[in-house]
């Protein structure tokens, strides 16, 4: 009997140290590390305001919005409507943030060239515990644009193939 009890207790310690160390593996593959997303990707480092970039370092969630056009009541003028899709899974964030901070998707030359035409249509709302900031997307135009408190609206034309890798993440075909 004794030797049973014995038996028992080894099993429960080493079941629970398994489960500790699993535990750890998969909270260590679930976040990416901005940092190091950043310090490989210069440009877009050099791009985001250091306040935005602090938001991203304590990530809390990041909300996915459609912009739609929605009629005013009474009237024959037009605003945007958000309407929320979903908050992205922590591996949806990982995609997100992999397509996002990856210098070699933006084209470089086109900061703030249509500044004003801008018409996004989605909006990817990224906050921590205090703050946040948007990231719009138009995948008609090719754009995405930040906007923030701390540095107002910056937009810049994208590689086509973020079309495709944001359309993997939101699951419906972007541009109709």
């Amino acid at each position: 009997m004794k030797s049973f009890i014995c038996l028992l207790t080894f099993l429960l310690l080493l079941g629970c140290s398994c489960l500790k160390k699993a535990q750890k593996t998969k909270e260590e593959d679930s976040n990416i590390e901005i940092s190091d997303l950043l310090n490989s990707n210069k440009q877009i480092d050099n791009f985001i305001d250091y306040r935005d970039k602090e938001t991203l370092m304590n990530l809390k969630e990041i909300v996915l919005f459609k912009i739609v056009p929605h009629q005013i009541d009474g009237t024959e003028e037009f605003s945007n409507k958000a309407e929320i899709i979903k908050t992205l899974s922590q591996k949806e964030q990982n995609a997100f943030l992999s397509i996002f901070l990856n210098d070699s998707l933006y084209n470089w030359d086109s900061i703030n060239v249509s500044k004003n035409n801008f018409t996004p249509q989605y909006q990817y709302r990224i906050r921590d515990t205090t703050r946040g900031f948007s990231v719009l997307y138009s995948p008609l135009s090719n754009e995405i644009g930040i906007i923030s408190l701390n540095s107002g609206q910056q937009t810049i034309k994208v590689n086509p193939k973020m079309e495709v890798l944001f359309a993997s993440i939101i699951r419906e075909k972007l541009v109709e």
